[in-house]
């Protein structure tokens, strides 16, 4: 199946490509005939125009703006180097999007330049252990950079690799940029090798490519990191497709001695089913489900039920967004494990050696 990654890389390798559509009605042939695309003689349903690789999004900009929204939904479209003359020609655009995923690459063009330049960084956000009020771990959370310097947020990226279908290759990149970047903060710190970092991993994206996996969990150990300070942290675990192909993969990351943490978990997610098809290390619960738990009478039985569940399969529960005192004390109340959120400690940069300092006030007057 083709796919804008597969777009990215013909873009790379050919100088002149062709962008072949199957118009769905005379308006849209109307269009393509003032871009200057033709019918192709053996095939006078399917209309193509040959274009530089280095013009693409400019052509692609033009049909967005000249099409209209419905005419790119119904037409179909592909980017190929192949001729109307090879044999899989006409098999590789049996699998052809519709025109609008062509289009939409346009409108997130800054994304594939940040993907292609890899232009990631990452935050790191404090975990606390509640019962001593250490800092125990970190999550990593990505950042990208604009052409301009402008910063854009992890919902930003998100957002774009869902808009242009390229989740697997952003997965991908953020965790090999992260593991580099890791490698580096760690180099001469005795108090960092202690700790243990958050990586988001997206369980389709790691059950697609085993072989990616395995660089990755292989680059843990080139890089000196020690496998045991890397905590996977699948993200929209609801989403799963192939769980058998997940439970693999999930295998292997035990295998080389990581461990596991399940994101966001909710009262709309089955906690037993996900315990007991993957065997998470930890559990994170939904900051929904957090915020205002204090004085919310249903939460509070809820989390309760949570907490006591993962305990007694040797689970551990950490509460993300905290930002109140109250609900800060209501999740230790109920013993919960580990905590995260802007109330006790921002994202920042930078780590800090003594992660105690900076905070020892604030964890005072919240008489931990």
């Amino acid at each position: 199946m083709q796919c804008p990654s597969s777009t990215l890389r013909l873009g790379l390798n050919h100088a002149y490509l062709k962008v072949v559509i199957q118009p769905s009605d005379p308006s849209v042939e109307q269009c393509l005939t003032s871009l200057g695309f033709r019918p192709i003689a053996s095939v006078p349903q399917l209309w193509q125009r040959e274009i530089l690789s280095g013009q693409m999004v400019a052509a692609l900009r033009q049909l967005s703006h000249l099409v209209t929204e419905a005419g790119q939904q119904s037409s179909r479209g592909m980017i190929t180097a192949l001729s109307p003359e090879s044999p899989q020609f006409f098999s590789e655009f049996l699998n052809a999007k519709s025109l609008s995923d062509l289009t939409r690459l346009v409108r997130h063009s800054w994304f594939l330049s940040l993907l292609s330049q890899q232009r990631l960084f990452f935050h790191y956000q404090p975990i606390f252990r509640l019962g001593s009020g250490q800092v125990v771990a970190y999550e990593c959370l990505a950042r990208g950079m604009m052409d301009d310097g402008q910063e854009l947020s992890g919902q930003q990226l998100i957002d774009a690799a869902k808009a242009t279908q390229l989740t697997h290759e952003f997965d991908y990149l953020a965790r090999e940029v992260c593991l580099q970047s890791l490698a580096l903060l760690l180099q001469g710190s005795a108090h960092l090798q202690q700790q243990q970092f958050f990586i988001n991993a997206v369980p389709n994206a790691i059950a697609a490519n085993p072989a990616i996996l395995e660089q990755h969990l292989q680059q843990v150990m080139d890089l000196g990191i020690q496998p045991q300070q890397i905590v996977f942290e699948l993200t929209e675990i609801e989403a799963v497709r192939t769980e058998n192909q997940v439970a693999q993969a999930i295998q292997r990351i035990r295998d080389w001695g990581c461990q596991l943490a399940i994101d966001d978990l909710g009262s709309d997610v089955a906690l037993n089913h996900y315990c007991l098809e993957f065997h998470p290390d930890i559990l994170k619960l939904d900051r929904a489900m957090v915020d205002g738990c204090s004085r919310h009478p249903v939460k509070q039985v809820l989390l309760k039920s949570m907490v006591q569940a993962a305990h007694d399969m040797g689970i551990q529960i950490l509460a993300e967004g905290i930002e109140h005192r109250e609900d800060l004390q209501f999740c230790k109340a109920i013993d919960v494990d580990l905590a995260q959120g802007f109330a006790l400690a921002r994202p920042s940069i930078l780590l800090p050696q003594d992660p105690s300092r900076g905070v020892e006030t604030r964890l005072a007057d919240w008489a931990w």
